[in-house]
């Protein structure tokens, strides 16, 4: 990556025609920003860990296929959640951690890196800490929430979720007796 062929990431909307008042998806153009080579390979690098997991679907013919098969009984209660503004309601420090416990928890993805998980992480903090941005020929800071834009978001974004799911399966008695004082499987 030579300086010269860098630029600030550009920030701007694309409506979103299936909302009502068709609000913008924020975007910020990071393909020619500094990070963005460097963000692009830790994604091809990190992606196995957070996508191959369970939890992870890829898309609606896969949700379809996996609940083929499925029997729910009588009290059972299949949920999904649809995240408003996701990348930018994700605390970066939260991402981070969540990228770590996946390289962690993973010890053969460690055995054939030659970089350990504390350097990774220094190169992972740089990209998405990198959230500045130019609109209206202004430059802004993004001080909450990872970068919309760059390929490392998206990774961080997946692994918050896994660990979301993760640790909600592990309470799902608990939570569905909050819910209606009652036991459920929810399962």
């Amino acid at each position: 990556m030579r300086p010269g062929d860098s630029t600030i990431p550009k920030f701007y909307g694309l409506p979103k025609v299936h909302k009502e008042n068709i609000p913008l998806r924020p975007i910020v153009a990071f393909r020619n920003s500094p990070t963005y080579h460097l963000a692009s390979y830790l994604a091809k690098l990190l992606r196995p860990l957070v996508t191959d997991s369970p939890h992870m679907l890829q898309n609606s013919a896969d949700f379809i296929e996996r609940i083929k098969g499925l029997n729910l009984r009588s009290g059972d209660v299949l949920v999904s959640f649809d995240v408003q503004s996701m990348f930018t309601s994700i605390p970066r420090d939260l991402a981070k951690s969540a990228l770590k416990s996946a390289m962690e928890d993973n010890r053969g993805f460690l055995d054939n890196q030659k970089l350990s998980v504390s350097e990774l992480m220094r190169l992972i903090s740089l990209c998405l800490d990198s959230t500045y941005f130019r609109f209206r020929d202004h430059t802004y800071h993004q001080r909450k929430g990872t970068p919309m834009g760059s390929p490392i978001s998206c990774l961080g974004a997946v692994a918050v979720s896994g660990v979301c799911h993760v640790v909600l399966l592990s309470r799902r008695e608990r939570w569905a007796e909050g819910v209606n004082g009652t036991r459920q499987r929810l399962m």
